[in-house]
Formats: structure tokens, C-alpha cells, sequence
């Protein structure tokens, strides 16, 4: 809101019936980007005769991106749904379009009906033309402003603009980090009240400005990226040690193409988790997932341990996967991960744990294993050689001898097991010669 004092008594009061015909468990915030035409004073006194509502004032005009930020960074809901205060669309659509949450995350508007004016019309069609040719997001009206979204991916997109550009920035980050949108047809209501700040040669040269300012970033950005980001984080302060051994794990490992097979959500755990890098990542990615990790390395598991406050949901265990009386936790899991572990148990141990993993899983439950093919050759032996040497030598992973198996060997045993497998081959573009095995319980 920056001042919007005929409309700010009209919109709170739309707001609240509409909300209240859906659930007794809402917020109205309303953001005062530091208004002079007496608004603020108005929403004010609102919030006295109304503990639904909530003002925060910003002491200076701080533009729409610093606004929206300020609305989101402190709302409270599990869904959000943000308008500006003239009210482009009715607010009884929320009560239609909530619901598709349920197949998206984030539903936005797309207008129709006439516009303000040609000029405007204009300028929304070249600057959604920008925003498509440049991002490659199939979004028709980025700068809508109906979109309702579930609050946790907030924690995700980290926005940066302060200006108008928060609108494509939020849509871009949200279709490069893997979310949903759904674009839905509204009527477009005119202003009736009051004169729009958002379009003038102004405003336009800055929304210029931060999209070129943020292009190298957003053109870079990837979920997979993000969620390394958000982990390596929970490290710092941790020693010099510990994040370089996560650095190397997460540039020499196919993380990423791991990641884009975990379903979103469930019951999950990762064997042989280490200090926790990777089940961190896993429990970041999801916050509808249950996520725990064992190791048997008890520095790591303590190491995990300690982190365990600032995770989203991940719980560590000490465990021996090598010792033939180690047992599963009596859990159903919906997803089991064996990342570089298997090749450390001797080969009685593997098959017992693999059907362990198998009588473990709900039915439908996935078993996702990364382990080291041996071809070709020359990565396969540079795997060896460095593999000797964090082992046997430096021994920052516990174990002793090493028990490889072929492709077809484990093709072989998983079917025996009962699972059906697919393999796939994830070495190229890596120093290793990675292989994935995506199992799947009847």
C-alpha cells in the first residue's frame, strides 16, 4: 500500500469476508510503504479493532519488490495470496483457485478483459515477450498481481529485487527450481481511485536495470544448485576439512540427477549418510518429507547431530551397515538411498541389506543406489586410486577392503530380490564413472 486511503477500507474488508468464508486461520497484512495521504493511520486503527489484521510500515517509500518481501518474509499461513490494494481482480477468485494448489505451487493470474490504457497495454506485452525470450518460462502476465503460492517455497526462492522485477523474479526462480505454475484467466478490473506508481518510464528502466543486474544468476539457477547452496550452509563454521570434503562430494557426485528421482514426499532414508551433507539436501528439497540418516562413522554422525537444529527434518542414527546383525529401524520407508556405500560391505552383506531395503519399503517405494561403474577403465582405476587413499590412508570413510560389483550383477541380484530396475549411466561430464540403479517395490 503507499497511499491508498479510498481503497485501503474496501480491500481490507473484501479480504476479510472472503477469507472468513474459508477458514477461521487467516492473516490481512498490510504493508505501508511509508504512505502521506493518512492510510497508514487508517490501517492502523483497523489492526486495534482487528487482531486478523497486521500493519508494517516501512519508514521510507521503499518500491514494490521491498513491499512484497516485507508481506512475505513475515506471513504466517501455509498459503499465501498476494494483491496489490486497488484491487485489479475481485478476491472472490481465491476462493475458486485455492484449490489447485492441489496440482500447482503457485497459481497466477493472467488478465482479461480492456486495460487502462493502450500505451500500458503495450508496454505488458513487449515486457512479457522480454521475460519469455530471455528466461524461457511459459507465463503470459508475469506482472499480475494475483498469485497465490504455498509459504515453504518462499524458503527457496531467496528474492533480491526491491523493485518491480520481484514479480518475473519470483516466477523464474520458482520454474528453475522444478515448482509448478498454473496460469488461470481473471477479469481484469481498472483503478478507480488514486493513480498508479508502477508504470512510467521510471519504473520501467529499473525493472530493466535489476533483470540485466540479476540475468547471470537466474539464467544459472537450478534446484539442484539451490538445495547445495541451503546445505552448505548448515556447515559453516564446521572446519575447513569438513566443507572441502562436502565441495568435492557434491562437484564429483551426480547429486543432481539423484535428486530429480526422490519423490517429493514421504518417509525417507539414507544409508551410509556420513556427516549428513546429502540427507540434508534430501530433507531441504521437501518439506512433506521424513528424513533420517545412518552411518557408522560415529565423528560424522555427531558431526550431523549437531546440525540436527538448523535442518528442516532430518534425524541421524549410528549404525554398522557392514555388520551381519545390523537391522533396519522397524519403519515403512517410501524411499531408501545408497549413495557410494554398498562397495564397502562384502558382498553376503550387500545382498542381505538389499532385501532388507526391500522388505523395508511400502509398496511402490523406491530404492535408489549410486555406486561406481567399471567402465571405462581409465575412470574406474582413478576412482580406485582415490578411493585407496581416503580409506586406507587419509581414512576420512571408514572400511578396508573394497567389493565392486558389474552392472549386470546387480541387475541380476535386484531382480532376484524383486525389484524392478532401471540403470542409468551418470559418468559423463564427472572424473568417476557413475552408475545409478532406480529400483522400484511392486
Amino acid at each position: 500500500m503507499y497511499n491508498e486511503k479510498d481503497y485501503l477500507p474496501v480491500a481490507v474488508e473484501k479480504a476479510r469476508k472472503v477469507l472468513g468464508e474459508l477458514t477461521d486461520n487467516y492473516e490481512v497484512i498490510i504493508v505501508d510503504d511509508a504512505s502521506t495521504d493518512g492510510s497508514g493511520e487508517m490501517a492502523r486503527e483497523l489492526a486495534r479493532n482487528d487482531e486478523k489484521i497486521r500493519v508494517l510500515r516501512h519508514k521510507k517509500n521503499s518500491r514494490l519488490g521491498c513491499a512484497l518481501k516485507t508481506g512475505f518474509n513475515n506471513a504466517r499461513g501455509g498459503i499465501v495470496v498476494y494483491s496489490d490494494m486497488d484491487l485489479p481482480f475481485d478476491l472472490e477468485n481465491i476462493k475458486r483457485f485455492i484449490p489447485l494448489l492441489d496440482e500447482a505451487d503457485i497459481v497466477v493470474g493472467r488478465r482479461i478483459g480492456s486495460r487502462d490504457s493502450l500505451l500500458r497495454s503495450l508496454y505488458s506485452k513487449a515486457y512479457n515477450g522480454l521475460i519469455r525470450a530471455v528466461f524461457g518460462i511459459k507465463v503470459s502476465d508475469v506482472n499480475f498481481a494475483m498469485k497465490i503460492f504455498k509459504r515453504d517455497i518462499l524458503d527457496l526462492l531467496e528474492l533480491k529485487s526491491d523493485g518491480s522485477f520481484i514479480d518475473a523474479e519470483l516466477l523464474i526462480r520458482a520454474v528453475r527450481l522444478g515448482y509448478i505454475v498454473k496460469e488461470v484467466e481473471v477479469a481484469y478490473r481498472a483503478r478507480q481511485y488514486g493513480v498508479s506508481h508502477l508504470c512510467s518510464l521510471p519504473v520501467i528502466f529499473k525493472i530493466i536495470a535489476e533483470m540485466v543486474k540479476l540475468l547471470p544468476e537466474l539464467k544459472g539457477l537450478s534446484r539442484e544448485r539451490m538445495l547445495y547452496i541451503k546445505a552448505k550452509r548448515l556447515y559453516k563454521g564446521r572446519g575447513f576439512k569438513v566443507l572441502m570434503h562436502n565441495a568435492v562430494r557434491y562437484h564429483t557426485c551426480p547429486f543432481g540427477r539423484i535428486i530429480r528421482l526422490l519423490p517429493e514426499e514421504g518417509k525417507f532414508l539414507d544409508l551410509g549418510c556420513g556427516n549428513g551433507f546429502f540427507t540434508n539436501i534430501i530433507a531441504i528439497g521437501g518439506k512433506r518429507r521424513n528424513v533420517a540418516g545412518i552411518d557408522i562413522d560415529k565423528r560424522k554422525i555427531d558431526l550431523a547431530l549437531a546440525l540436527r537444529g538448523n535442518s528442516r527434518s532430518a534425524e541421524f542414527l549410528r549404525g554398522d551397515l557392514a555388520s551381519p546383525d545390523f537391522m533396519l529401524p522397524d519403519e515403512a520407508y517410501d524411499c531408501i538411498t545408497l549413495v557410494d556405500a554398498l562397495y564397502l560391505l562384502p558382498y553376503p552383506q550387500q545382498e542381505g541389506l538389499l532385501r532388507d531395503c526391500f522388505d523395508s519399503l511400502s509398496p511402490g517405494g523406491i530404492l535408489i543406489i549410486k555406486e561406481m561403474a567399471k567402465r571405462p577403465m581409465f575412470k574406474f582405476l582413478f576412482n580406485l586410486i582415490q578411493e585407496t587413499i581416503s580409506v586406507k590412508i587419509v581414512k576420512s570413510t571408514m572400511g578396508g577392503r573394497f567389493y565392486f560389483r558389474k552392472e549386470q550383477s546387480y541387475l541380476g541380484l535386484l531382480k532376484e530380490i524383486g525389484f524392478n530396475t532401471q540403470s542409468i549411466h551418470s559418468g559423463s561430464g564427472y572424473l568417476h564413472p557413475h552408475l545409478i540403479f532406480l529400483s522400484r517395490k511392486p
